[in-house]
């Protein structure tokens, strides 16, 4: 089989759209000349069910996310709504927000972001209003403690330079949101007793180019097929493959989450371990498609595939047509 792309399957960031967000998005498709959400689902390639959820407030992943917004020609941080979840110190009611941090201090944090916080690394700065020369040899351990103390534990302080103080730090997505957030609601001020002024995230954990090499071989499938191809791993999430010719394809391992499969063809591809979490495969060929070890796939569903034509495979070995 041909490689067209392979993909590392890894955690996805989510993201929801505000209210304000929605309404900027349903100005835009009138402005653009959409006319309604299905044109605008064929012309991105997108599934129906992640432009729907989009509109309908509810998380997808960053890349469609940004697809979404690009194409609508929207700015995608300014659409995006931060998810919160307030926790409090055990033992301890919630109480109002702190507005400094010391060493030790314990702390009601907010989590912002659904993904592993030991994930690849990005880096911020926190700019400090003060003296740089007020600054001791033990500041950048002081910082680091205080961060951990709301179990921001994956950050470290990388730079410390002038311009009153810019501390320059790296951790993991969600150490750095979690930072941001608090930072921007007016939860963090000070800092061992230096006016916090601003945080600026350097990078963000996004390959664009990861992105666009995603959506250029869903084009690529959804315009010639990919009869069988070699599509393992592959990163096809949100995508509209609605009546693709996939049969003999080997999409074993590929992300297949949200993605549009109806109609498609599937005859004798193999989607075992594939993630199949609200998938749409309604009319799809499944004669001799291998299915196994997916998730996503309920027990009523998988009796209406077997009934299809599809194998399960879930016991190693087992290559019969009878659920297991």
């Amino acid at each position: 089989m041909t490689d067209l792309s392979l993909a590392t399957k890894k955690k996805k960031i989510t993201y929801i759209a505000s209210i304000e967000g929605v309404e900027k998005a349903e100005k835009a498709l009138c402005r653009l000349g959409f006319g309604s959400k299905a044109n605008f689902v064929e012309s991105q390639l997108l599934s129906r069910t992640t432009v729907t959820k989009f509109f309908g407030r509810q998380a997808i992943q960053l890349d469609s996310f940004k697809r979404i917004c690009d194409a609508l020609k929207l700015k995608w941080e300014d659409i995006r709504e931060i998810i919160e979840e307030v926790s409090a110190p055990v033992g301890q009611e919630q109480c109002s927000t702190p507005t400094e941090l010391e060493v030790g201090q314990v702390i009601a944090s907010k989590r912002v972001t659904v993904i592993d916080k030991h994930d690849k690394k990005i880096k911020a700065c926190v700019e400090l209003k003060g003296d740089i020369s007020s600054v001791d040899n033990n500041f950048k351990l002081i910082f680091e403690t205080i961060l951990r103390t709301y179990s921001a534990d994956t950050i470290v302080v990388t730079d410390i330079q002038e311009g009153s103080i810019k501390i320059f730090i790296e951790g993991s997505q969600e150490d750095i949101q979690k930072l941001a957030s608090c930072i921007e609601l007016g939860e963090i001020t000070e800092i061992n007793s230096f006016p916090v002024e601003s945080i600026t995230i350097l990078n963000e954990c996004f390959d664009d180019t990861e992105s666009e090499n995603k959506w250029r071989l869903v084009k690529k499938i959804k315009a010639e097929g990919a009869r069988g191809k070699n599509l393992k791993g592959a990163d096809l999430s949100s995508a509209d493959l609605s009546s693709a010719d996939l049969s003999s394809a080997d999409l074993s391992d590929a992300d297949l989450s949200s993605a549009d499969l109806s109609s498609a063809i599937l005859i004798d591809a193999d989607l075992r371990g594939a993630n199949l979490i609200d998938t749409y495969l309604i009319g799809a060929k499944v004669t001799n498609t291998r299915f196994g070890y997916n998730e996503g796939i309920s027990e009523s569903m998988k009796q209406e595939l077997i009934e299809r034509g599809a194998i399960f495979e879930d016991t190693l070995g087992d290559r019969s047509r009878v659920l297991v």
